[in-house]
């Protein structure tokens, strides 16, 4: 999900702070946990960095769970069945509060269900967090939901994760939640197990913030193993299966400009494919491949530390023409060690192939020759091979 460089941003807001995670697909880049100033903090945690989407996963003592049982319906009975479950299940005032469900299990009869709802106060604030960051929310999911990659192992545990007044207690059963409740005293976790119909099977608490000292002797009771899981960064893997507790006015605003990128280059595209037959026609094919053989060239092993360049066709030095001039402010700006193996002009465009260890130089290499060309750069494709990076760039010109 996000994204320059396949880098990806995951945040935990719980009620002890928040934790971010900077990932590059699987590969754990750096983290950072803060209890105040997230604006301040991910601002710094990002600088250099174009990220333009974010994963949040929250545990909030506003939220309201419920579980639910519904028959086998249909897709389009089960939509007009959900407003009628919501309202049964939250007792709260509906246009204050953003619902969403998942589905546990099913079987040939029914379907168990998570309920979830949030209110619509807590989710802008957050959203108005990354809005003056201009990070879009890709999905705002529920950890309650989640649960964690940490609970694969166990049959049936109990989940605790602290909250402002009280700590939240997720059962699970084969690895789904099936309950929550919570705690706030011993006779809270008495009164815990008196309800439990299957907590003769449950021998394990995970703690997914620190334990007080009556929570972990109340717990070693009950004949339960206490465990500590203060990194947060495991559950980040599961926050595809959560619910989305996105308002649904921010879902179409993001679907929209996605139909709106996506219509912009098919326009684009269009422009180009009848800026090239016009072209074509009025100066003729044989005239196009002559233009194309005179201006095309290929440059190899460019060392710009040593500034130690081949001689280049006259079309590409900066006192004849145009792509001269963008090719001398793209060498000169290359970092040391970064070199130009192919270079070629078409349509209108100048490519370059340039070949690289890494492409952590590439970001502000860019900008550097945007701003001084003033012209659009795109990356438009990153391959890596034995060692070597091969990043091509497509530089428009005007």
């Amino acid at each position: 999900m996000i994204l320059l460089n396949r880098k990806l941003l995951h945040v935990f807001i719980g009620s002890d702070g928040w934790r971010c995670l900077l990932t590059d697909g699987k590969t754990r880049i750096r983290s950072i946990t803060f209890n105040s100033g997230p604006e301040e903090h991910i601002r710094s945690f990002l600088r250099g960095l174009s990220i333009k989407k974010a994963f949040i996963i929250l545990s909030s003592e506003s939220s309201i769970f419920r579980f639910s049982k519904l028959p086998l319906l249909k897709s389009n009975e089960f939509k007009k069945a959900l407003p009628f479950l919501y309202e049964s299940s939250f007792p709260v005032d509906k246009d204050k509060y953003i619902f969403d469900y998942k589905i546990l299990a099913k079987d040939s009869e029914k379907c168990r269900l998570f309920l979830a709802a949030l209110p619509s106060k807590a989710a802008a604030d957050i959203i108005n967090v990354f809005n003056g960051m201009g990070i879009k929310i890709d999905r705002l999911g529920l950890f309650e939901g989640i649960g964690g990659s940490s609970l694969s192992q166990f049959t049936s545990i109990l989940v605790f994760i602290n909250q402002v007044s009280s700590w939240r207690v997720i059962c699970m059963k084969n690895k789904a939640p099936i309950d929550t409740c919570r705690v706030a005293e011993p006779n809270d976790l008495i009164s815990l197990f008196a309800e439990l119909d299957y907590g003769e099977m449950i021998d394990h608490a995970l703690f997914y913030s620190k334990p007080e000292d009556w929570l972990i002797i109340a717990c070693k009771e009950y004949g339960l193993t206490v465990t500590e899981a203060l990194d947060f960064n495991d559950i980040f893997n599961e926050c595809d299966d959560s619910v989305n507790l996105l308002p649904a006015s921010y879902k179409r605003v993001s679907l929209y400009r996605g139909i709106s990128g996506m219509a912009s280059i098919t326009l684009i595209i269009l422009a180009s494919m009848l800026f090239s037959v016009s072209f074509l026609l009025k100066n003729g094919t044989e005239n196009l491949r002559m233009r194309h053989t005179e201006l095309s060239a290929q440059i190899r092993s460019i060392n710009s530390e040593l500034k130690n360049y081949p001689e280049l066709p006259s079309e590409f030095k900066a006192t004849q023409s145009v792509y001269g001039h963008v090719m001398k402010v793209l060498t000169d700006q290359l970092p040391p060690g970064i070199r130009i193996s192919y270079a070629c002009s078409e349509d209108n465009a100048l490519k370059l192939l340039v070949s690289s260890d890494d492409s952590e130089w590439l970001n502000h290499y860019v900008n550097t020759c945007r701003s001084s060309l003033n012209m659009d750069i795109i990356t438009s494709k990153i391959s890596q091979g034995e060692g070597v990076m091969e990043i091509e760039l497509i530089i428009e010109l005007r």
